[in-house]
């Protein structure tokens, strides 16, 4: 098996699980990735089980696992390791990618609450304005 065809399973489980579930990297360690282990699996650490997942989801014959490189079959034992750095990289990347846009919405969001609390000092001090004489009023630049 060449890797062309483990990293071309490997994007149609990406594909598939970006689509049904975009923070799922989120549950999955690549440190304890092992696609031979039903619970340590992508699916496995993502949604608890692989075998319950496949059965829960419709996806009962195991070839969909296999083309979707969620699981090694006995002719890629070989491949078994490829297939994880593969997954291990894209469960990566997407972390750093997630922790980038989170930090940029908290960026975002800062800047709107400073916003927010500037227009309303601004609408305070407007208020107050027209009460106070003005000889009582003083610009402060």
């Amino acid at each position: 098996m060449n890797e062309y065809k483990i990293q071309r399973r490997v994007q149609r489980g990406l594909d598939y699980l970006d689509a049904k579930d975009p923070e799922w990297f989120l549950r999955v360690n690549p440190e304890k990735l092992d696609l031979f282990s039903e619970v340590n699996c992508v699916l496995g650490q993502a949604y608890g089980n692989f075998f319950q997942y496949r059965k829960n989801h419709g996806h009962m014959r195991l070839i969909w696992g296999v083309r979707h490189g969620f699981i090694v079959t006995v002719p890629s034992l070989l491949h078994g390791a490829e297939y994880v750095v593969i997954w291990s990289a894209a469960i990566r990347e997407r972390r750093e990618a997630y922790r980038l846009q989170q930090a940029q919405l908290r960026r975002e969001q800062a800047l709107r609450d400073a916003r927010e609390r500037r227009e309303n000092w601004d609408r305070v001090v407007r208020r107050t304005a027209r009460h106070l004489p003005e000889r009582h009023l003083t610009v402060v630049g």
